[in-house]
């Protein structure tokens, strides 16, 4: 096992990072990188000492992954190991087809509420998507969906409308109820769509089994997403990172 391994989460706004060590299930810092992982963004991840491995979830683009690999060689002489879905592993059965395309945030973020929730599961990333997905009590990944994110959803609006908007004017959305102006409207549709369509996946699964479903929310927008759902969740900010230090403490071997 090794000493001390560096767990990398890079979306497509933020890239967060962790230090674990033996059975330490950490926390995680993070920063957003706006699609440029430049030397300044990357100078803020501080280690108390070269890492021994470096195991890294990136739903990113080639560049980024290259730009990682080309900032951890050059610093600590040390390649990212990127995480890809498997079948099957941690308890959990791949719900994909095609399990590698299943991103790997989304199977980080499983790995680790399998290893702290019990019965059925709906894990939600509220970042630049918004996925759900969702896990029987004995692993089985249900499958899930992904929509534009919170923000996006108003980005989509602008973009494919002709509503003019000045950039100032959009805010950031802190209720479902309608709004009573443009931004407002944009802000609060975006919400209430999110919210409803948590609320209608998890109503829809309950019926169904006829048990209750936990709702587990993450991601950067999950403050906005939680304000507005009217069902008990809970929110792990670092599920992904959680998820990672799950998967090296519970393989014998690189992961």
């Amino acid at each position: 096992m090794a000493e001390g391994v560096l767990l990398l989460d890079v979306g497509n706004s933020r890239i967060k990072w962790a230090w674990w060590q033996k059975e330490n299930i950490p926390g995680a810092d993070d920063v957003q990188h706006a699609d440029s992982l430049s030397p300044d963004v990357l100078s803020k991840i501080e280690l108390p000492q070269t890492p021994d491995k470096i195991l890294a979830s990136c739903v990113a683009g080639g560049e980024v992954r290259q730009n990682l690999q080309q900032w951890a060689g050059g610093r600590w002489q040390r390649r990212i190991e990127f995480l890809t879905s498997p079948a099957s592993a941690q308890g959990i059965v791949n719900g994909y087809a095609e399990p590698e395309r299943l991103g790997s945030d989304r199977w980080a973020a499983m790995v680790a509420a399998r290893q702290d929730y019990r019965g059925y599961l709906c894990i939600v990333d509220a970042g630049s998507a918004l996925t759900l997905d969702l896990l029987r009590p004995d692993g089985q990944h249900l499958g899930g969906y992904i929509l534009p994110g919170i923000k996006h959803s108003t980005e989509c609006v602008l973009a494919t409308t002709g509503i003019e908007l000045p950039a100032e004017e959009i805010v950031a959305p802190d209720s479902r109820k309608p709004g009573n102006s443009t931004s407002g409207c944009l802000a609060s549709g975006a919400l209430h769509m999110a919210c409803s369509v948590v609320e209608n996946t998890v109503a829809q699964l309950e019926d169904k089994v006829k048990q209750q479903v936990q709702c587990i929310l993450t991601g950067g927008d999950s403050g906005s997403l939680s304000s507005g759902l009217t069902l008990p969740h809970v929110i792990e900010p670092a599920l992904v990172i959680k998820g990672l230090a799950y998967i090296v403490q519970n393989s014998g071997e690189t992961p």
